[in-house]
This record gives C-alpha cells, structure tokens and sequence, in this order.
C-alpha cells in the first residue's frame, strides 16, 4: 500500500471516455495513483458481448476486476453515467 499516493479510480460519463479526464489526471498525478477506466464499450475497452442486455452491475464488475491488485483505499470519482457505475 502507497499512503503517500493513495488510488484515485475516475470513470467517464457515457458519451466519452477516459480521455475526458486527461487534464483532472495530470492535476492529480504528483498525490495520487491515478486510474482512468474505460467502461465497457469504450476508448480500448470491447464493446459488451454478452447473451443479454448490459447492465451497471457488469460496468461493476469490469472496474472491480481493475482493482484486484490495488491494495488500500481508493476513491471513486464518476461523471453522469460513470457516477452511477460507482454507485
């Protein structure tokens, strides 16, 4: 565990991507691990190819599996859509 850059996880609304962070992520780089997702369908992320429809639970599961390794906090910060992933 870094407690001096604890993790920091910022997931986009859903017109965008992790890019719409870019300038949040160069701000919050030098006190924090910074992680910008791509959800589902997204930047390079695959699209959902599941037997049904996508639901928030599976957007879920994609950043929990992100955060297998992270050890400690982490912060979750999420615009529109990626708010509700976070929730």
């Amino acid at each position: 565990m870094d407690v001096l850059h604890p993790t920091v996880v910022l997931l986009h609304s859903s017109v965008s991507g992790s890019r719409q962070w870019r300038k949040l992520v160069a701000d919050l780089e030098p006190r924090f691990r910074v992680l910008a997702l791509d959800l589902l369908g997204y930047g390079s992320t695959p699209a959902w190819s599941g037997d049904r429809p996508q639901r928030l639970t599976d957007q879920a599961a994609l950043v929990h599996a992100a955060l297998a390794g992270v050890d400690g906090p982490v912060g979750l910060v999420g615009h529109s859509f990626g708010g509700a992933v976070a929730m």
